[in-house]
């Protein structure tokens, strides 16, 4: 049985920001923290926790400027195993050196799994797909 973590890091929360985020918001958030918590910026004795927050906050920047380090975390709700996944949009690129495709695979996927749960397939992407 899988236990969840109680410190759990979560991006949003180092930097402060809601989920909704956009990315000037976020920059600048980061660029608050980074000021706050540098190590220069604290006296000796509390320069090592200085430093461990600025780690994380530099960490968390990194996973929310980045649009699929960002979905990638909103999605599993951690970035452990990103480097393992398969970006299925990047393979049909590949596969079809962008012949014209203008969808997205988790767009079409997210859909045909509304499906599947009864909805209606009335997504641009998903009926371009399947027509």
């Amino acid at each position: 049985m899988e236990r969840k973590q109680k410190n759990k890091f979560n991006p949003y929360t180092e930097l402060d920001v809601p989920k909704s985020a956009d990315d000037v918001t976020i920059k600048t958030a980061y660029k608050k923290m980074a000021l706050k918590w540098h190590p220069d910026k604290h006296p000796e004795t509390e320069r090592d926790a200085a430093t461990e927050k600025f780690k994380k906050v530099s960490e968390a920047y990194s996973i929310l400027s980045n649009e699929k380090r960002r979905k990638y975390f909103d999605k599993h709700g951690t970035i452990e195993g990103e480097e393992d996944t398969v970006d299925m949009d990047d393979i049909f690129k590949d596969i079809f050196k962008g012949g014209g495709m203008s969808f997205s695979f988790e767009e079409v996927f997210d859909d045909f799994s509304d499906l599947l749960r009864g909805g209606k397939a009335d997504s641009k992407s998903f009926n371009k797909m399947f027509g």
